[in-house]
């Protein structure tokens, strides 16, 4: 299912909710636009009290246009939406769908068919753009890729990577660029890779996700807890170890919200540095948390790995 937290209370949505499956896949909310969640039945797009059901006509800026892969036939049974999309100044859109790139322009969605990413590939698990407009791919198993189509710099783990499987990526304001994979974490700073696994000092292993903060803080989810990063290391943010980190989001006050696996939602406040977790004593369910998106209007979405 799906939760929202808004005014001090949360709110469950089910088939009851005009969803059409408890089953979450995704959920994303396009710049200006309505949240979009895609159930195992089709997707639906939230109205301020339920959700609508999406259809091809639906119009959903920046995710419609001729050639759209995820586009259905004629009802929200089998419309997908992309697992990332992200948009760049000047107009165009890039998408992530099943492992697959894809660009927009020009209202028309094109197949990136090139090298590591290609149309037969399910290669593609994250993807950024940094503050110059560098297009970051995190790929399966070809590592990190970065720059513009065809143009491209590949690193993967005779570079220095600790994995070909990069899971994220994060770009600091000191111009660092964050890679998170499966087996440690890496930063890219001035052409120079440095790394770190649990044998050299990460407190962990599995890095699930990275977000640097307004302030420029880098957090750290990981299959350890929630780490941060300063000049003299890693350190666990307090109240933020023993947990399996999935996914972080940072709200319009600056507030930390983090899903994670079996331990329910943590919530951390820049004023004091504390660290509140919401499990089954506060009325949470404390299952398997797959994503958590904090919106501008101030409420928090979370997606679970089943329903309840």
């Amino acid at each position: 299912g799906l939760a929202r937290w808004s005014q001090g209370r949360w709110t469950w949505f089910g088939g009851d909710s005009g969803l059409p499956s408890s089953l979450i896949r995704r959920f994303h909310a396009p710049p200006g636009g309505p949240l979009i969640v895609t159930t195992a039945g089709g997707s639906a797009v939230f109205n301020g009290e339920g959700f609508d059901l999406v259809t091809n006509q639906a119009g959903i800026q920046g995710l419609e246009g001729d050639g759209a892969p995820w586009r259905g036939g004629g009802v929200a049974g089998d419309l997908e939406f992309p697992q990332f999309w992200r948009e760049r100044l000047g107009g165009e859109s890039w998408a992530a769908w099943d492992g697959r790139l894809y660009c927009r322009t020009d209202r028309r969605w094109h197949a990136i068919n090139w090298g590591p990413v290609s149309r037969g590939d399910k290669e593609v698990l994250s993807l950024m753009f940094d503050d110059s407009g560098t297009l970051w791919l995190g790929t399966r198993s070809w590592g990190l890729i970065r720059g513009e189509v065809p143009a491209s710099v590949t690193f993967n783990e005779e570079d220095g990577l600790p994995g070909r499987a990069v899971t994220c990526t994060a770009r600091t304001p000191d111009g660092s660029v964050w890679i998170g994979t499966r087996e440690g974490l890496a930063r890219l700073r001035s052409g120079t890779l440095e790394s770190w696994t649990p044998e050299s000092g990460l407190p962990a292993r599995v890095v699930h996700w990275l977000h640097a903060d307004r302030s420029g803080r880098l957090w750290i989810g990981t299959d350890r807890g929630l780490l941060t990063w300063n000049a003299s290391g890693f350190v666990h943010a307090a109240g933020g170890g023993g947990f399996q980190v999935r996914s972080v989001s940072e709200g319009p006050d600056g507030t930390l919200w983090c899903a994670t696996a079996g331990d329910g939602v943590l919530h951390w406040r820049p004023g004091d540095g504390a660290m509140r977790r919401f499990g089954s004593d506060r009325g949470f369910w404390e299952g398997h948390l797959t994503s958590v998106m904090a919106s501008s209007d101030g409420s928090v979405w979370y997606t679970q790995d089943f329903s309840v």
